[in-house]
């Protein structure tokens, strides 16, 4: 009786370790794909390199973070990256994740800061890679038109909510001698994505990077930057009289 207890006690262990191990692997395989699916697909969407340092998703509840998701400036911009976004909080429908249709439960930006920058030449950097982002959602809708109705194996998303938290953005201007760094207001979101039945992963995140832009824009241009413009008219006005006195 003893030696069949220790048999049955060393088939659980045994079974307990192999369950474990394969759910390390399942978690580690699907961090490691979130990550390189982000790298690989974000810069087709910004038309800028994007980076994340680390993907932790819970392959038992689907709630896990992206830390340190970064997407750089366009080139002939000072700053490094146009947002830094340093935790992203993310729940996943598990059951959706074998389907075409992938529903995201819910996603929460916290702590984000934005660089508007406005170059010497009179480009902004985040219009940029908003343009890039629409561009992009333009050409998958004209290659899915091309391919025919069928969009099979195409994965969609829906986002049940969505919240971006506590950001800021850093306004550049050089030419109008502005830096400086406000808040941008809290943004809910909600059922992104369902009316059209999901939207491709370059749609999903134009319709997420559109208020964040347009917000961190609105607060960008405030009574300092009105102010900025005006005294760089004044001074151009100027230099403009001194040449044809």
């Amino acid at each position: 009786m003893a030696a069949a207890a220790r048999r049955r006690l060393g088939l659980v262990v045994l079974f307990s370790t192999i369950l474990a191990l394969a759910a390390w692997l399942a978690l580690s395989q699907l961090n490691r794909l979130i990550k390189a699916g982000v790298e690989a697909e974000g810069p087709k969407i910004t038309g800028t390199a994007v980076e994340l340092e680390r993907a932790r998703v819970s392959i038992w509840s689907g709630d896990g973070s992206l830390r340190k998701l970064r997407i750089a400036n366009p080139q002939g911009f000072s700053s490094p990256n146009a947002l830094d976004l340093p935790d992203i909080r993310i729940d996943l429908d598990l059951d959706s994740l074998g389907d075409d249709l992938i529903i995201v439960r819910q996603l929460k930006i916290s702590g984000a800061v934005l660089s508007a920058e406005l170059s010497e030449d009179g480009r902004s950097n985040l219009k940029t890679i908003l343009d890039h982002a629409r561009q992009a959602v333009a050409q998958s809708e004209r290659g899915a038109e091309h391919d025919g109705a069928s969009d099979a194996g195409t994965k969609r998303f829906i986002i049940k909510e969505f919240q971006f938290l506590g950001g800021s953005v850093h306004v550049l201007a050089p030419a109008l001698k502005l830096d400086e760094s406000v808040q941008i207001p809290d943004l809910r979101l909600s059922n992104i994505g369902e009316q059209a039945d999901g939207l491709t992963l370059a749609d999903a995140s134009l319709q997420l990077l559109e208020p964040i832009v347009g917000a961190a824009l609105k607060q960008a241009r405030g009574e300092q930057f009105d102010a900025a413009v005006e005294a760089f008219k004044r001074k151009a006005g100027e230099k403009l009289r001194e040449w044809f006195d």
